[in-house]
């Protein structure tokens, strides 16, 4: 009983990074009334179309796509909501990255490796 207008919103926290594939699990049971869309800023990322919203039932959605994320934040926000549905779902979202042109691995794997340890002091 989620409104579009009052959805359910997580951020991911990511790193510097180009963001290739953005895959979400719809796991059984959603029955296609469960919305979710992903954005950078104001950019939204999935789907591709602002006015459009995934709604899918037992699969999982990949998009693929190159969108450089180069200045901060470098998060990810998840907007879901089902304004007709009575039981809870959870929906799985992975992003997959790789460095920006310019950097190497090595610049990417250090900015992975400080943003799993900011975490850990959490």
């Amino acid at each position: 009983g989620t409104s579009q207008g009052n959805p359910v919103e997580t951020l991911a926290t990511l790193t510097r990074g180009k963001l290739t594939r953005i895959g979400v699990f719809f796991p059984p049971g959603p029955a296609t009334l469960v919305h979710v869309v992903c954005r950078h800023n104001l950019h939204q990322l999935v789907p591709s179309n602002y006015d459009g919203t995934l709604n899918y039932d037992d699969i999982t959605i990949y998009t693929e796509l190159e969108y450089e994320m180069v200045d901060p934040p470098y998060s990810v926000r998840m907007i879901g909501w089902s304004p007709t549905a009575i039981y809870q779902h959870t929906i799985t979202f992975s992003f997959d990255l790789k460095p920006v042109t310019g950097d190497t691995w090595d610049d990417f794997n250090r900015l992975l490796f400080a943003l799993n340890t900011e975490r850990e002091r959490r």
